[in-house]
């Protein structure tokens, strides 16, 4: 599948007609070409699809004339009649080449829609495509049984999906879905060049490529998983944002687990030291994108997908595929050229291509999406025999599912979600699920092999996980990675302290707290001289205000000690709050375990009249057997003897 289809029909209309009556889609494309140019031009094209002189009911953006001209005699006889090849319709890619063109021919020869629809018609153009038809026959199937999509909204609403293909040798678009089902008409609404929310597929292309690219953070680089603020509620009370997709927060994590998990924390804190700016323009000026706005110029749409208008599977595509080669940007394009019926040349589409990063930001990326499909969100894509990296998305309420994914060979964005909002409600990732049931296939006759990134221009570095610096003596947990030359850590990891946790309360403990739930942990130190350069930052605490039973709770304790401060509010603390420098500071002692008098042992003491307890070996003044003492009670004293003999007795 990697050698060059060269294909041509000899019309749209003839095209339709001529697959009725061969067999699959790719044989039978092949044989419309072989008919409709010849061999020797073979050489020049990869699809040619002569859209002579067939009307169309366009219901796109572009408005099909009212009445259609009448279609030209196919330059071959149909060997099937006509009423089995009415139900025949053209693959959504040769949909999409005929919008293609008719906005090129609006745009660059200033023709109107209609006439620029009219010369597609009836003006014997041909249009050399990029269409690879054995890619399109394996994408095709998958999206026309339903049994790969098995769900429905609660309204009866079969949930839908749109999927992009693209070569990354050549940037061309060589597949394309554009609705799960049946065929049921043509130009259809077409959700792969819709736009929609993309989630946590915005991450590697909005926050983390442009950060490695700029040197905001590196490979070796530890990351906060931790509230970076507060946020409103509806109801006029606050809460930590952003949340993760999986309960709580990490704390200190590696830039491979922050991609693996998908953690948002992360993504919003490194978009934040890079810029919403910074982010904004590389993603439209370096990556295509051409739907993003002003109005995304913020956290919550760069950092986690958020997007006002969001993003389609084309330009997604399109902008992963640059990870997969090497940091070069290919602009994705549908047709090569237009011709007249005299062979003139009307449209030329030219391969447009530039550096979109460095090699060695590419390099990075592609083995950090390496290990989200080899074991965190993006399993479920995972085949054997290739090597596959990518991002998942999910929206907020559900309503949105992504994946995009990249081989050496092909990019593929796919888009999940119903017409009418609704949360999906499925058994994992489906948007990995379809892409891999359609690229499994499609890399099936297809050797192994690794990203061909260079690592000239990097270095191999041990770096602590709990840091990101140089390992150092105190340094357990390490990890050995490629980072730019340029960028790479220079000091030795000096953070680490040995403190004691008492593993009942989760707090420090205290010389109060049982040996056997007293446990030793390596935490990091953030006042240490080189863990302060390398970072430059302190947390700033984050609390969340009190509840109205913690407030009576605290109320009464100052009541009883006046000393007693009242709390601004709880921090939020994270899972492993052991290993985190600003959780420590906040966990405080142990209270859980407190001084408690102990209870004496029977036959070691006893109580005196006033119930004063007097240890063994200490006399009591007034004990009667004590020969400096009193006299000697006798029983005739009533009362007080029986007293003294409970007393005694105690």
């Amino acid at each position: 599948m990697k050698t060059s289809r060269k294909l041509a029909a000899a019309g749209v209309a003839a095209l339709c007609i001529y697959l009725a009556a061969s067999g699959g889609l790719a044989a039978r494309v092949r044989d419309a070409v072989l008919r409709g140019i010849g061999a020797e031009r073979m050489k020049n094209v990869s699809v040619v699809t002569d859209m002579t002189a067939r009307p169309a009911s366009v219901q796109t953006e572009f408005i099909a004339p009212e009445t259609s001209p009448s279609p030209e005699p196919s330059p071959e006889p149909s060997p099937e009649p006509a009423e089995t090849a009415a139900e025949e319709f053209d693959p959504y890619l040769v949909e999409q080449v005929f919008n293609d063109v008719v906005d090129a021919l609006h745009r660059e020869k200033n023709y109107s829609e209609e006439i620029a629809k009219k010369l597609l018609y009836t003006g014997g153009y041909q249009i050399y495509a990029t269409i690879d038809p054995e890619l399109q026959s394996i994408v095709e199937k998958v999206y026309a049984d339903t049994s790969n999509l098995p769900y429905t909204s609660s309204k009866g609403e079969q949930l839908q999906s749109g999927m992009t293909v693209i070569d990354n040798a050549t940037g061309n678009i060589v597949a394309m879905a554009g609705r799960v089902g049946e065929r049921e008409g043509r130009f259809l609404f077409n959700y792969a060049t819709a736009t929609r929310p993309c989630g946590s597929a915005i991450k590697p292309i909005a926050v983390y490529a442009p950060a490695l690219d700029t040197g905001v953070i590196t490979p070796a680089t530890v990351l906060d998983d931790y509230p970076v603020r507060l946020q409103a509620n509806e109801n006029g009370t606050e809460k930590a944002w952003p949340k993760n997709s999986y309960s709580g927060y990490k704390g200190l994590i590696t830039l491979q687990t922050a991609l693996r998990v998908s953690t948002n924390t992360t993504a919003v804190r490194v978009l934040e030291a890079l810029s919403p700016s910074v982010s904004y323009d590389f993603m439209t000026q370096n990556l295509g994108f051409t739907t993003l706005v002003n109005s995304d110029l913020n956290s919550a749409a760069l950092g986690l997908g958020g997007l006002t208008y969001g993003v389609n599977t084309v330009e997604m595509a399109a902008a992963y595929s640059a990870f997969a080669n090497n940091g070069v940007y290919t602009r994705p394009r549908t047709y090569i050229e237009v011709r007249d019926n005299k062979g003139n040349l009307v449209l030329e589409n030219k391969q447009e291509s530039w550096v979109a990063m460095k090699e060695s930001t590419a390099y990075s990326i592609n083995e950090l999406l390496k290990g989200v499909v080899r074991s965190g969100t993006g399993t479920e894509a995972a085949f054997s025999g290739m090597t596959i990296a990518g991002k998942t998305g999910t929206t907020s309420s559900n309503y949105d599912r992504y994946f995009v994914g990249y081989t050496p060979y092909y990019t593929a964005a796919v888009w999940i979600g119903y017409d009418q909002n609704a949360s999906i409600r499925a058994n994992g990732n489906p948007a990995a699920q379809l892409w891999k049931k359609a690229m499994s296939e499609a890399h099936e006759n297809l050797p192994n092999q690794n990203f061909n990134g260079s690592t000239a221009d990097m270095t191999q570095v041990t770096v602590c996980t709990r840091t990101g610096l140089l390992q150092g003596p105190g340094c357990t947990d390490v990890q050995t990675v490629w980072v730019a030359a340029s960028n790479a850590p220079a000091l030795v990891c000096d953070g680490h302290v040995a403190v004691n946790l008492c593993t009942e309360s989760g707090k420090l403990a205290t010389e109060y707290c049982p040996a056997e739930c007293v446990q030793s942990v390596n935490a990091i130190d953030f006042t240490t001289e080189n863990l302060t350069a390398a970072w430059g930052y302190e947390r700033t605490t984050i609390l969340l205000p009190l509840s109205a039973a913690e407030y009576e709770a605290y109320a009464a304790q100052q009541a009883a000690d006046p000393t007693f401060v009242i709390p601004a509010g709880k921090p939020v603390q994270a899972n492993d709050s052991g290993s985190v420098f600003s959780d420590l500071m906040m966990l405080g002692p142990c209270t859980l375990h407190q001084y408690v008098e102990p209870e004496p042992t029977p036959g070691e003491g006893y109580y005196d009249e006033n119930g004063n307890w007097v240890p063994a070996g200490e006399t009591d003044p007034t004990d009667p057997t004590d020969p400096e003492g009193s006299e000697e009670v006798s029983p005739e004293r009533g009362t007080d003897f029986l007293n003294w003999l409970l007393n005694t007795a105690a």
